[in-house]
């Protein structure tokens, strides 16, 4: 196998990974929007914040992998093990001198541990072995109406396909020119997540490259929209400069906002 097949390979499987991150990220969600107990929801929002951050793991190595192209997979959890393991010795560094934990220093903690949970699948994915934990008797448990992924197994609920009847019935009316069907399904991502796709200018550049700059309106919007634009199968390489800016000051929601700065007002008018 050569090297840009295993890229992609494992492209696929970060994607895969993902995956199963939006999932865990919505079934927490659905968990709490339900929960009246306090103290349960105190505890699923730990778990809802963990998962974020282990959704912003991936999404930074899915960026770094179609950028880079010249590092394994392995090489770059590798690298951003250390990163975090570094940035945890550093928060730590004045412990004991009566300062109080820094909160970032959590979060470097979850970072680091999703990346050796990753590395760990990668290197069972990578070795054609089953990630995820055997049944009973050391079976592993596949019921006909379970659905089995590397965490747990979730009882009779499936996850939403990803190219549906509907979806290739869609297609049947998209553009047969490979650009154009990529934007189309970059846009149809952008939408399923509702993230306001008229924000963002999208360039789909041969070979799947895709830039993308424009506006969102919080950090959750842009880690969203980014997830949802790698996720879109032809991606092959993404760049990205999409600014923050609240809802009262975006020049698309105002776009007098743009009139004013283009022109403003002279004191020589009267």
């Amino acid at each position: 196998m050569d090297f840009k097949t295993e890229v992609k390979n494992e492209v696929a499987f970060l994607r895969e990974q993902m995956h199963h991150v939006e999932q865990k990220i919505e079934r927490i969600n659905n968990a709490l929007a339900a929960c009246d107990d306090c103290l349960e929801a105190e505890g699923l929002r730990r778990s809802l914040h963990s998962a974020e951050l282990e959704r912003e793991v991936l999404i930074g190595l899915l960026e770094d992998h179609l950028d880079k192209k010249t590092v394994s997979l392995e090489a770059l959890i590798l690298q951003c093990t250390d990163k975090w393991k570094n940035e945890e010795a550093r928060l730590a560094q004045h412990w004991h001198r009566g300062r109080a934990i820094p909160s970032g220093y959590w979060d470097a903690e979850i970072k680091r541990g999703a990346l050796g949970n990753l590395l760990r699948r990668y290197h069972a994915w990578h070795a054609g072995r089953p990630y995820y934990a055997p049944g009973r008797n050391g079976r592993r448990a596949q019921p006909q109406d379970q659905y089995i992924h590397p965490w747990y197994i979730v009882p009779t609920r499936r996850p939403k396909p990803v190219a549906t009847p509907a979806y290739h019935a869609s297609k049947k009316h998209r553009s047969h020119d490979p650009l154009e069907a990529l934007y189309e399904d970059l846009v149809e991502a952008l939408d399923n997540e509702n993230i306001p796709a008229d924000h963002l200018e999208l360039i789909v550049e041969p070979d799947g490259q895709v830039i993308v700059t424009g506006y969102v309106h919080s950090e959750e919007q842009r880690v969203e929209a980014l997830a949802a634009i790698i996720m879109v199968e032809d991606v092959a390489e993404l760049l990205t400069d999409m600014k923050i800016v609240v809802p009262e000051d975006c020049p698309v929601c105002h776009p007098e906002l743009s009139q004013q700065h283009e022109h403003p007002a002279s004191d020589d008018q009267p």
